[in-house]
């Protein structure tokens, strides 16, 4: 291969990088500028592909979890992904398995987290979502975007926690939380 070409190469791949960052700013952008939504609009999310941002309501700043959702074989995207978070299994959510071991957030303080019936209630009556469908993005461009989005708004629940293999023990436990707020309007 010529210098030339090699140079042409890298050329492109800047261009395409630098395009993929301004996309996935704008497309923060807009996920920022959604409405904030809680329990009771779980039926009017879409069933598409996309992501979202758990939040504090009382704290509007504080950025518990980012995920995906992806279509699946019952083809449900977001509403199903913001369903199973709101019944707060163990089994089939991370931030669930976030919830249980956290003892130590000021959020936690007076509510047993352990219980789901506790977790449950405090995603339904504490915490806010917001969504954006993106049903253009491929399995990998999605995968991008929320490793985007945790980069930026630094959630505070972040990483996988393997699933309990005896009935009320976890194998790990969530990251220490920060002792900050992350401020949303860093990251506009």
């Amino acid at each position: 291969m010529a210098y030339s070409d090699l140079h042409e190469l890298r050329r492109q791949d800047a261009e395409r990088t630098d395009a993929i960052a301004r996309s996935h700013t704008e497309l923060l952008r807009r996920l920022l500028a959604a409405p904030r939504l809680s329990a009771r609009d779980v039926d009017r999310v879409d069933k598409l592909p996309g992501v979202y941002v758990w939040w504090l309501a009382d704290a509007p700043n504080t950025c518990l979890k980012v995920g995906r959702a992806r279509l699946g074989a019952r083809s449900e995207g977001l509403r199903r992904r913001i369903r199973q978070h709101l019944s707060s299994n163990e089994a089939n959510t991370v931030l669930a398995r976030h919830l249980a071991g956290d003892r130590e957030s000021p959020w936690s303080l007076g509510i047993d987290f352990t219980h789901r019936a506790e977790r449950k209630l405090f995603l339904a009556t504490r915490c806010v979502y917001q969504l954006l469908t993106l049903p253009e993005l491929t399995v990998d461009e999605l995968d991008a975007f929320e490793t985007y989005i945790e980069r930026e708004l630094q959630p505070l629940y972040l990483d996988y926690i393997r699933q309990p293999k005896l009935r009320g023990v976890t194998t790990s436990m969530p990251r220490p939380l920060p002792q900050r707020s992350i401020r949303r309007d860093a990251a506009e």
